[in-house]
């Protein structure tokens, strides 16, 4: 189309739309300075915001940033680093679009464990105990100090240094005092004889579950077989049991320990009329305790 002026100039003047549409301004700022660079002494160089994630104390923050190193980054979020906080990747690593800023905060603090000390048991012969009484004193239990150096990464535990140990309060030992004084009767039939007073109990043949007809000596179980504790009174010893008779020490049992005896009755009934009671054993005629086959003279 020849515009009328220019017809009256005698020139050829086009207004076409496509030659007149001015081209649209870049969106992006930085877009338009890389189009129209500046030169001289004003040049500088330009760096697009890339899209991070800062992780730190916590909390997660998803930002553009131009920088380009871990360092930078925390520093223009005003997050400031311990002597012993890590970073990662490291505060000089390059960063890429989408990487992930992680700091770690270390703390060390000392720590301490308590450890409880363990019993000891002291043996004791007591002569001022009748021969196969126990007398068991109680102990208590010492405690230790362990002490460490922790090291704490965003508050969760990851490494303990052990640096020294300290009792705080000694162990108190448990004192078993044996007896080893020996009674022997001063009157009566038995007079001169050794004697024991022990606590009873009763038991027959098949009474209970473990429990047969054949003891631990080959005897036959039944009255006049009794049960003891062999550290006491050595198996095959003649006895004297008042309110029960003479007896052979012929069997054993798990709970006959100590000045404990287990009578040897015909009957089941028999055995729990007699029920527990305490009984003076007088012995007639100790054996000698057999030696183990092993043991060389």
């Amino acid at each position: 189309t020849r515009a009328p002026a220019a017809q009256a100039a005698g020139g050829t003047d086009f207004q076409s739309p496509i030659l007149l549409r001015r081209p649209r301004p870049s969106a992006d700022p930085l877009a338009r300075l890389v189009e129209d660079p500046i030169v001289g002494p004003l040049a500088t160089r330009l760096r697009r915001a890339i899209p991070l994630t800062v992780v730190a104390d916590g909390r997660v923050y998803r930002l553009k940033s131009a920088s380009r190193t871990p360092a930078e980054v925390l520093a223009d979020l005003q997050i400031r680093l311990g002597k012993l906080d890590r970073v990662y990747p490291g505060g000089d690593s390059p960063l890429w679009p989408g990487a992930t800023v992680r700091v770690v905060r270390i703390i060390k603090a000392p720590g301490a464990e308590r450890v409880s000390l363990p019993i000891p048991v002291v043996y004791r012969l007591d002569p001022t105990l009748p021969r196969g009484r126990v007398v068991v004193t109680r102990g208590r239990a010492g405690v230790k100090v362990h002490r460490f150096l922790q090291t704490f990464a965003d508050g969760k535990l990851v490494s303990r240094y052990f640096i020294g140990q300290e009792v705080i309060r000694p162990s108190t030992p448990r004192v078993v005092r044996v007896g080893t004084k020996i009674l022997v009767a001063s009157r009566g039939a038995f007079a001169g004889y050794e004697y024991l007073d022990m606590e009873a109990t009763a038991y027959a043949p098949w009474c209970c579950r473990g429990v047969d007809h054949i003891t631990a000596t080959g005897r036959r179980a039944g009255y006049g077989v009794v049960a003891v504790d062999p550290r006491v009174i050595p198996l095959g010893s003649r006895l004297y049991i008042e309110g029960y008779g003479y007896a052979i020490a012929g069997d054993v049992g798990r709970a006959i320990k100590g000045l404990r005896i287990d009578l040897g009755m015909d009957t089941t009934r028999l055995a729990r009329q007699f029920g527990r009671r305490s009984v003076r054993v007088y012995i007639i005629e100790k054996a000698q305790p057999k030696r183990p086959a092993n043991t060389t003279v």
